[in-house]
């Protein structure tokens, strides 16, 4: 008579413990720092657009940015749940467009990056 009572309390017991893990897992998202990119211009012409495309673990997506004229620095930040990686897209008033990959990439992580006329580089 013990074994089936055994049997559920086991099976309860394994049941609450992956609840509870997936709960954790879902709030670990939470209180993740951003990943946060400083964008420079010196490419002495306006930046027509900015985008950001993301991905990884649990997150995807992409920031587009139309900056103002006169803006010579902007910062983007997004989320990143775990490891990922993201790329720089940027357009210039006179309609070349720069593309960056960077590689690796976890919440918290910070970059400075510098658009010129011809690349985007590491600051």
């Amino acid at each position: 008579m013990k074994s089936p009572v055994r049997i559920v309390g086991v099976t309860l017991l394994v049941g609450v413990s992956f609840i509870a893990g997936r709960f954790y897992d879902e709030l670990s998202n939470f209180w993740q720092k951003p990943v946060v990119v400083h964008i420079t211009n010196e490419s002495e012409q306006p930046l027509k657009s900015i985008a950001i495309s993301y991905s990884g673990y649990k997150t995807k997506g992409t920031i587009k940015v139309e900056p103002e004229t006169s803006e010579k620095m902007i910062t983007i930040r997004f989320y990143q749940a775990g490891e990922g990686s993201f790329t720089i897209e940027t357009e210039l008033e006179n309609g070349t467009v720069l593309k960056d990959n960077e590689g690796y990439i976890e919440g918290g992580y910070s970059f400075n990056k510098v658009v010129t006329a011809t690349e985007i580089k590491n600051k």
